[in-house]
């Protein structure tokens, strides 16, 4: 009969490691958004009258870039170029490639309108606001599954972000916004 030592070792490590802190996904995130990463709204970006009456929450720093996509490439190259955000929140430009701190009222936070001029074209994209702490979770089951702790670890994260505290989950846009 063979025994397999090694790989149930390996599970087992990785199930009590992914268990090890007191701490859900949810609310390490959510503690490390509302204290060490708390960043203040960019300069660049101006609250609207709906903006100023709803709760800021925080700012959450999102990457924006720009590309021509006149060749549907998976990854097409990146173009400078003059961007607008709007939305009923707030206002503002940008040059991107580029980064902003964008506000996030939590669950309210409105849609935003992106246009984007390089020259040539102008092209406008709506985007969503993001459930960032279920975001930040699938990132951390799919480094799992990548960097070594294989499907168990990954199933042992999801069943950990599964059961936490929804109400503590928070929302902004997306951390890479990639115009085309």
């Amino acid at each position: 009969m063979k025994t397999y030592i090694l790989p149930t070792l390996i599970a087992a490590s990785v199930t009590l490691s992914a268990c090890d802190t007191a701490e859900s996904p949810s609310e390490t995130y959510a503690s490390r958004l509302q204290t060490a990463e708390q960043l203040p709204v960019s300069k660049n970006i101006s609250l609207t009258a709906a903006g100023k009456r709803l709760p800021l929450q925080t700012a959450t720093q999102t990457r924006i870039s720009f590309a021509q996509n006149e060749l549907n490439e998976a990854n097409p190259p990146m173009t400078q170029a003059d961007c607008t955000l709007t939305s009923s929140a707030f206002s503002g430009a940008l040059r991107v490639p580029g980064k902003v701190n964008l506000p996030s009222f939590g669950r309210a936070t409105p849609p935003m309108t992106i246009a984007c001029t390089d020259g040539k074209k102008t092209v406008t994209q709506t985007i969503e606001v993001t459930n960032l702490t279920k975001l930040k979770a699938q990132e951390n089951a799919a480094a799992q599954v990548l960097w070594g702790g294989g499907l168990l670890g990954a199933a042992v994260l999801a069943g950990m972000s599964s059961e936490r505290d929804k109400s503590l989950d928070l929302y902004g846009y997306p951390p890479k916004i990639q115009v085309k």
